[in-house]
C-alpha cells in the first residue's frame, strides 16, 4: 500500500473526491481537482481507479456496505429481542 504523509493514498484520494463532490459536485468535479486536494499525482488515482465514476462507485460501495451492516445488526440483535419479548410477531403468511 502507498503512504503519503501518514496516510493511505488511495485514503486521501477517496477523501478528497468525497468533499470536492460535496462541494463542486461530481459534473464539475475533475480528477485533477482530486489530485491536487489529495496532494498525489494524477497517475496516482489512475493506479487504484480507472475513472472518477469508479471513485464514486467505491464510494457508493462503502455507503452501502455501512447501511447493509448497521440492518443487519440491528435485525439480529434488536428484532430478536423484540421477537423474544412480544413486543413484535413474526408473520409466517408474510415471509
Amino acid at each position: 500500500m502507498i503512504t503519503i504523509g501518514g496516510k493511505d493514498a488511495k485514503e486521501r484520494i477517496v477523501g478528497a473526491a468525497v468533499r470536492l463532490f460535496s462541494r463542486k459536485g461530481y459534473d464539475a468535479t475533475r480528477v485533477s481537482d482530486i489530485a491536487g486536494a489529495a496532494k498525489v499525482n494524477k497517475a496516482l488515482i489512475y493506479y487504484y481507479f480507472k475513472s472518477k465514476e469508479d471513485i464514486l462507485d467505491f464510494m457508493i460501495d462503502a455507503v452501502l456496505r455501512d447501511a447493509v451492516s448497521i440492518t443487519l445488526d440491528f435485525i439480529q440483535s434488536d428484532v430478536a429481542r423484540l421477537v423474544k419479548e412480544g413486543y413484535l410477531e413474526i408473520r409466517p403468511d408474510r415471509l
